[in-house]
């Protein structure tokens, strides 16, 4: 594997663990989610990701996004 790229499933575990990210605790299930529904689009041939499956999540999704968003200073 080349230097340049790194396994989403690494990043997000790094991201779990990162004491100085400090995520909340939904928010760290939450990108666990995230990161498997978007690797089973990605990876299942027979499996497709559907507007509904998004739909149930998006309160979730939202509240994990302005989190990374306000620990990156994107968003206060």
């Amino acid at each position: 594997m080349s230097n340049s790229y790194f396994m989403l499933e690494g990043i997000v575990n790094d991201a779990k663990t990162n004491a100085i990210l400090n995520l909340s605790r939904n928010a760290k299930t939450t990108i666990e989610d995230t990161r498997k529904l978007g690797n089973y689009s990605a990876h299942k041939i027979t499996y497709t990701c559907k507007r509904e499956y998004v739909r149930e999540q998006i309160g979730e999704f939202r509240a994990l996004f302005d989190e990374l968003l306000h620990k990156a200073g994107i968003r206060v």
